[in-house]
């Protein structure tokens, strides 16, 4: 099983990754995104050894960022920091805000064997100002029909099995698979409150992990967040769709735990 995400901390630094590698790469089998077209998406970097990418996340409120928890797992807060408005992560950005970080909230029902409730909350310590480039998304709150193309954004590497990330922000469009035919591939690794997507040759991949899964509200086409992108087994893989962490069993835990804070 491959978590889409946290190694990088560990292994890649943007600081030493070539800006002209992959420059024509991918998140596996997508397009570089337009700047300013998903300005719910966030960088959550470690500033304490070479200002490294290592997850992505939402924006859904000034002050908060959904991402998955196995991004937040065994960090504290001084370890990380998020970027907003950001679209190349090694360069600077007119755009960009920087925030650091007051709290990351794991879900209580998380594990690290069992990738059920891979679900995380972090508080800013201050909040982000809303401009073209930086918005909150709302938050899927609807079944979603199998077949949907919905999207899935992030810096990953653009080949499983890579180390780089990719310098620009990346988009890849994929169809919604049924849960069905989910529990028929992944068996006990899956649960109702998960969602899968992809095709051969289109994912998401290390790197992506935390970061959005997005679909057209089924009422109106407006962009809802759909899933938090957790884990899969390889990237692209034919018959392995990637699997996204089902926001719309989330709702109220993501309201009591702001709430409370």
């Amino acid at each position: 099983m491959m978590l889409k995400g946290l190694f990088l901390l560990f292994c890649v630094s943007t600081a030493v990754v070539g800006k002209n590698l992959h420059q024509n790469g991918r998140i596996i089998g997508g397009v570089e995104a337009e700047i300013g077209e998903f300005p719910w998406q966030v960088s959550v970097r470690n500033f304490l050894s070479g200002i490294s990418h290592f997850c992505g996340g939402s924006i859904i409120h000034p002050s908060w960022i959904l991402t998955a928890a196995h991004c937040l797992d065994g960090l504290t807060p001084i370890q990380y920091e998020i970027v907003a408005g950001q679209h190349n992560i090694h360069l600077p950005d007119i755009h960009e805000e920087v925030r650091f970080v007051s709290k990351g909230i794991m879900h209580p029902n998380y594990t690290w064997n069992d990738k059920e409730f891979d679900i995380g909350l972090i508080k800013l310590l201050t909040p982000l100002t809303f401009t073209d480039y930086i918005q909150s998304i709302d938050l899927g709150t609807v079944d979603i029909a199998e077949g949907t193309q919905c999207t899935a954004t992030g810096w990953g590497v653009t080949e499983e099995g890579s180390l780089f990330l990719a310098s620009n922000l990346q988009k890849v469009d994929v169809p919604v698979v049924s849960d069905e035919k989910c529990y028929e591939i992944y068996a006990s690794l899956m649960r109702d409150n998960m969602i899968c997507a992809g095709e051969a040759g289109k994912d998401s991949c290390s790197g992506d992990s935390g970061g959005p899964f997005v679909c057209p509200d089924p009422a109106n086409g407006n962009p809802i967040l759909t899933g938090v992108t957790s884990w899969g087994q390889g990237c692209g893989r034919d018959g392995k769709p990637g699997v996204y962490t089902e926001v719309k069993y989330f709702i109220d835990w993501i309201q009591e735990t702001i709430e409370q804070e």
